[in-house]
Formats: structure tokens, sequence, C-alpha cells
């Protein structure tokens, strides 16, 4: 069995390359990934890739961090929200729904990332893009019925 703290930058790449489903991706990601120092750098990194399960990855540790992560600050999900954006037009399904689940995460964490999350979410509206407005719909149609 390995051990969060003995994954080194290139295990985890090698792993997420073996990714072939959406239950592998998910349940590596949510109790192995996000326990990792790694967890944050690849975050930002596969989230430009365009390999459907790795590019799925980085926005899974993104809700695995959000939910799990008690002491991960504010500032952290902060360096997401533009990450999310860019990528909101990824219309891959696995894709698409690992962002909605990410923000909606985020949101669910406290007050100051609600508000961010919503704000986010609207910012994805003013996008011409159907994939954009359907996860921001998403989105705020659930926190927006969360306080």
């Amino acid at each position: 069995m390995i051990e969060a703290e003995n994954l080194t930058e290139e295990i985890l790449d090698e792993i997420a390359q073996t990714f072939n489903s959406i239950e592998v991706c998910d349940d590596t990601c949510l109790n192995l990934f996000i326990k990792s120092i790694w967890s944050l750098h690849k975050t930002v990194e596969w989230a430009k890739r365009d390999e459907v399960y790795v590019k799925r990855a980085a926005f899974v540790i993104m809700a695995g961090l959000a939910m799990e992560d008690k002491k991960a600050k504010n500032l952290v999900f902060g360096v997401f929200t533009p990450i999310m954006i860019r990528e909101c037009t990824d219309e891959r399904i696995e894709v698409k729904d690992a962002i909605a689940w990410a923000l909606i995460a985020m949101g669910k964490r406290n007050s100051v990332l609600h508000k961010r999350a919503i704000k986010t979410a609207k910012e994805m509206l003013e996008i011409n893009d159907k994939t954009a407005k359907l996860i921001a719909t998403e989105v705020l149609s659930e926190l927006q019925n969360h306080t």
C-alpha cells in the first residue's frame, strides 16, 4: 500500500496517467492524493492538462481539500477560482462535473468562500459558453440554498 508521505511528484504523475474511470480517479484523489504535500501543486499543473482523468483529478483534489483539509486557509482556495474560470468551458462531463463539485465544496466551507464561490459562478455565467453556464447554474442552485 502506498502512503501519502512517500508520494513524490513523479509517482503522483505516474498514478494519474493510469486513471481510466471516474471511480478510480476520485477514489485515489480523495483517499490518497489530498494527503500528499504535492496536492496543491498538482491541482495547478494538472488543470492545464488535456487528458480527461488527469484534468478531472485536479478538480477532485480541490473538492477534497475543501471538504477534508480543516487547516487550509481561504487563500488556498482563492488560487483555485481563476483556474476554475479558465477551465469551465471544457465540455467533457468528467471535467465539467468536477469543476462544479470543487466550486460547490469550496462554497460550503465557510461564509467567506461561499461569497467567493457565488462570485466565481456569476463570472462563469458571463462567459459566452454553454458549459460555463451549466456549471454556473448548478453551483448557484446548490449554493443559494446553502448558507
